[in-house]
């Protein structure tokens, strides 16, 4: 799930946590056309994002998933590491 997709409640209480770069992993399946796909996208650690030090439009990070059930991150946004200044 990327930002645009994380329900209300979360972005009010913790959108300026949440970078544009941000994904989270999900159990939720999506079923997508194949002629949908344009480009492959990378999705990394955000240490290891913040080491690449360059950013696009197919370079993502990740530091906890979010459980549709719960309507929560895990981990906790208490817990996630801030290394990067795009977090900010």
């Amino acid at each position: 799930m990327r930002r645009s997709d994380l329900p209300e409640h979360l972005l009010t209480k913790h959108g300026k946590y949440i970078a544009s770069a941000e994904v989270f992993p999900s159990p939720d399946k999506i079923y997508l056309y194949v002629e949908s796909i344009k480009n492959k996208c990378v999705i990394l650690p955000i240490d290891e994002y913040a080491q690449l030090g360059i950013t696009n439009d197919l370079i993502f990070f990740s530091r906890a998933s979010y459980d549709p059930v719960t309507k929560n991150f895990k981990p906790e946004t208490e817990l996630w590491k801030s290394d990067c200044c795009s977090c900010h």
